[in-house]
């Protein structure tokens, strides 16, 4: 019985936590639009970077494709991923202006898909080998229709399993206790 209190205690010691880190956007719909983009349509999607990466600093900036996992964008027409496409750009600098500014650019062989803010908000697709045609772009110099992100951390499998077993070993210790005093 003690080695089961001892087991659960040492599972329910806090570990330092394993978690990667998604960054999802959401763009604001497209202003200028040709072909087979509408006003409706925007940019969104996610990358993932593995856990404890720091991006590695470049001048202004600092460069996040070393410890990219995996993405995926798309333009309501195309969705470029990790498995099917080429990140060519993911980059977060640090502008003149003292703001933060990012750059993200996917391409694929039949388009590509950017987003990016500094002092302006641009985000553009482009699908087809024309590049012109099929061509939709979001550009806010006001900075009233910005994309928003948002980030979130997720545990690795290890971590989730070794809090669910404390939690089960502290819970029979407890119903075990509980069985044993009862007259």
């Amino acid at each position: 019985m003690r080695a089961i209190a001892l087991l659960a205690f040492a599972l329910l010691v806090p570990i330092p936590a394993q978690a990667d880190t998604i960054y999802s956007y959401v763009g604001d719909t497209f202003r200028d639009v040709s072909g087979v983009y509408t006003l409706a349509d925007r940019i969104t999607g996610s990358f993932t970077v593995r856990d404890g990466f720091t991006p590695m600093q470049i001048p202004g900036g600092a460069d996040w494709l070393p410890g990219l996992l995996s993405y995926s964008f798309t333009d309501d027409h195309q969705v470029l991923t990790d498995a099917n496409s080429t990140p060519f750009l993911i980059r977060l600098y640090i502008s003149t202006l003292g703001t933060g500014a990012w750059s993200i650019n996917v391409g694929g062989l039949n388009g590509g898909i950017r987003t990016l803010h500094d002092s302006d908000r641009v985000d553009s697709a482009i699908l087809g080998a024309d590049h012109g045609v099929n061509f939709c772009t979001n550009v806010c110099n006001d900075g009233s229709h910005v994309g928003t992100w948002t980030v979130t951390t997720v545990p690795e499998p290890s971590t989730l399993v070794l809090l669910a077993a404390g939690l089960i070993g502290a819970g029979a210790i407890s119903w075990r206790q509980r069985r044993t005093m009862a007259p």
